[in-house]
């Protein structure tokens, strides 16, 4: 996956809740597993590859050494390949469309076109170089005092462009607690680097990238006419600013644990924030109805808000905002502001790319108008027998989930019984959406607008739109992604999986494929997709999507027995120059051994069953070389394992792989049989 060191604007952004939970040994076991293991991740040719030392290379080898990452990408894998694939497909779709007589397109698609035109126009963009962000950022500027700036908030929040960086932040989500209900999420504002534990310690790698993000950020400021001394006061404040708010930030660890998440009324928030900047009042200027309770994540910004915000340095929260509010728009101006970004961008990835319209054009249009663009997909690649035959496999791997639990020994009957209910009230969805969401019936691309202008104005309409969905109850079935989308999803606040039509090709599924080959790969996913829903975050939603307990405390604290495993086995596992954090992985680790166990055993239920097809079909789907700047920023941000090791240490827990490859005891994939990860 790609990290995000700054926030991406204009983004269309259907507010669902939560998190949705994404795809991609001998007397001391962990001492063992890690003293055999860590050495696997190498990516270098060994002499002699077999099943029994290293699987992922025995199936992969040739691959690896075979193919180079590109030098505009942090990666290449499996997933990246049927994505770069799936976007060949859709650019050549969209030039078709403007290329094409409007009079056939519907209302969303002529908006569409008009849209990548306008993104796609280089001497337009040009030729208005800074002037679409000029009079915001003048406004900014032009704040003398307190009283100034909440005034300024205060408008900007109920005009909502969001092109103004703001002092918080929030979205529409599921109620936790109520899942027929929606509530108001507030958040911090994103810090520059991923990851809190970036700003410690002299990390190499956090001041690699603050160097970066200076440097683009004075040759920003130099363009917009600021002079040496004062965009480098303006640095210094931002950089000030960024650092109290990281100081009080989740970690990725924490951001993924839900128990973080409380509802907290409105006295509460006046009272912790003791600011006045009245978050909870600027929330209900824009809502028609009053909102007295909110959702948060993260307590401690919140009472530490006037420590961070302080109103007493008002020049520091305004350069904090001027800076800001340019680095976030820089790539929808001119050539020469989307160079700076992406000379930024492939400091911060490794990359060596140049600059292209062509790119902006399209990742902005797929970004916006995805769900319309996925229709064009759709039609081209996705099919009733796709669809049937998902549909088959999925049932029939909630058919084995179910069979797993009931014949449990160790878990209470009442708790298998709440567990059967939940797979019985879960939402599948494949490939795509029956109809797509009425927010595009309400964006209107105007000829006589700008680019920035016409992204304003969406920003500005999908806002209203989800306002008025805040009152509507909550729809299961509705999508939150865009058919194309290369993933699968499991969203526990709707208790639904998605598996959308764009993960629906070779590797992860053919109908040329045996039913071996496509339980290794899709089948895997899927199962990884319902496991979510017992994961170490999802255990604590019932089956009507609320966050209640419905374990008995027996049975309970045998789970978290069965899952803190799972993180001693993982932690410390070495990934080219860093390690595993057992913890922030855990609720991917867990979807990943259970998904492959209901896998396998659906699979050998089929006729024809081939355990190496399968086996091999597994790997292969986790093929990959990634970047060393990206591999250090998915260790400290991203819940997902390398791909080396969602292989490696996920294999040894399951008895078939044994039987398959005939792995020997002492050798590397080797773990005793009583010490194999499983929950149920």
């Amino acid at each position: 996956m790609r990290l995000r060191f700054q926030k991406e604007k204009f983004k269309l952004v259907k507010f669902v809740g939560l998190m949705i939970m994404s795809l991609i040994i001998s007397v001391n076991l962990n001492t063992f597993y890690k003293k055999n293991f860590t050495a696997l991740a190498s990516t270098k040719e060994t002499s002699s590859n077999s099943p029994s030392n290293d699987f992922y290379k025995y199936i992969n080898n040739k691959w690896l050494n075979k193919v180079t990452i590109p030098k505009d990408k942090t990666s290449i894998g499996s997933i990246d390949q049927l994505d770069n694939k799936n976007e060949k497909f859709l650019r050549k779709s969209i030039k078709n469309l403007v290329k094409s007589n409007n009079n056939h397109l519907s209302f969303s698609e002529k908006n569409m076109v008009e849209y990548y035109r306008q993104a796609s126009d280089k001497e337009a963009l040009d030729k208005l170089g800074y002037k679409p962000i000029k009079p915001y950022l003048n406004k900014i500027n032009a704040i003398k005092n307190k009283k100034e700036y909440l005034n300024a908030i205060k408008k900007w929040n109920k005009n909502g462009e969001s092109i103004q960086a703001m002092p918080f932040l929030f979205q529409i989500t599921a109620d936790v607690y109520n899942s027929k209900r929606k509530v108001v999420s507030l958040y911090s504002p994103s810090t520059i680097l991923p990851d809190k534990s970036l700003y410690y310690n002299n990390n190499p790698e956090g001041k690699k990238i603050l160097q970066a993000y200076s440097q683009a950020a004075m040759e920003l400021m130099t363009k917009v006419g600021i002079s040496n001394n004062d965009a480098n006061q303006k640095l210094k404040n931002a950089l000030n600013l960024d650092a109290k708010i990281a100081k009080y930030s989740l970690s990725s660890e924490d951001t993924m644990n839900l128990s973080n998440v409380k509802m907290v009324s409105s006295k509460t928030i006046n009272k912790d924030t003791d600011s006045e900047i009245n978050i909870s009042q600027m929330v209900n200027d824009i809502f028609p109805k009053n909102i007295n309770t909110f959702s948060i994540s993260n307590q401690s910004f919140f009472k530490n808000y006037n420590k961070i915000f302080d109103l007493n340095n008002i020049d520091e929260i305004k350069d904090w905002t001027y800076l800001s509010t340019l680095m976030q728009n820089a790539n929808a101006l001119s050539s020469d502001f989307r160079k700076i970004i992406n000379d930024y961008n492939n400091k911060v990835y490794g990359t060596s790319s140049s600059h292209k319209l062509s790119n902006d054009a399209f990742n902005y249009t797929n970004m916006i108008f995805g769900p319309v663009l996925g229709k064009v997909y759709v039609k081209n690649n996705f099919n009733k027998e796709t669809n049937q035959k998902v549909k088959y496999m999925i049932k029939n791997i909630i058919r084995t989930y179910k069979n797993e639990l009931s014949t449990n020994k160790w878990l209470d009957k009442k708790t298998k019984n709440n567990a059967i209910k939940k797979l019985d009230n879960m939402v599948i969805k494949i490939g795509y959406p029956q109809k797509i969401d009425n927010v595009y019936s309400k964006i209107n691309v105007s000829k006589n607008k700008n680019f920035f202008e016409n992204s304003a104005n969406i920003n500005k309409t999908v806002r209203a739109e989800n306002i008025k969905l805040f009152y509507k109850k909550s729809n299961r079935h509705a999508w939150e992604i865009s058919p194309q989308t290369v993933n699968a999803f499991y969203n526990p606040s709707s208790n639904s999986i998605t598996i959308p039509a764009g993960i629906l090709q070779s590797p992860f599924f053919s109908l040329k494929n045996t039913n071996s080959e496509n339980y290794g790969a899709i089948g895997v996913v899927i199962g990884h997709e319902i496991s979510h829903a017992f994961d170490t975050n999802g255990s604590q939603f019932d089956y009507q999507e609320n966050r209640k307990n419905w374990w008995t405390e027996k049975d309970y604290k045998e789970f978290n027995k069965r899952t803190n495993k799972i993180v001693e086995r993982f932690n410390g596992l070495k990934f080219m120059s860093g390690k595993v954090n057992g913890k922030l992985t855990v609720t991917e680790n867990t979807a990943d051994l259970e998904g492959l166990r209901a896998a396998i055993k659906t699979a050998k239920k089929e006729p024809g069953f081939n355990s190496k097809q399968f086996f091999r079909s597994y790997a292969t789907l986790w093929r990959s070389k990634t970047k060393t700047q990206e591999a250090q920023m998915q260790l400290l941000s991203d819940p997902h394992a390398p791909d080396v090791w969602r292989v490696n240490a996920q294999l040894p827990n399951i008895n078939e792989f044994y039987d398959a490859y005939n792995i020997k005891k002492g050798s590397p994939m080797w773990v005793n049989k009583n010490q194999r990860l499983k929950i149920w």
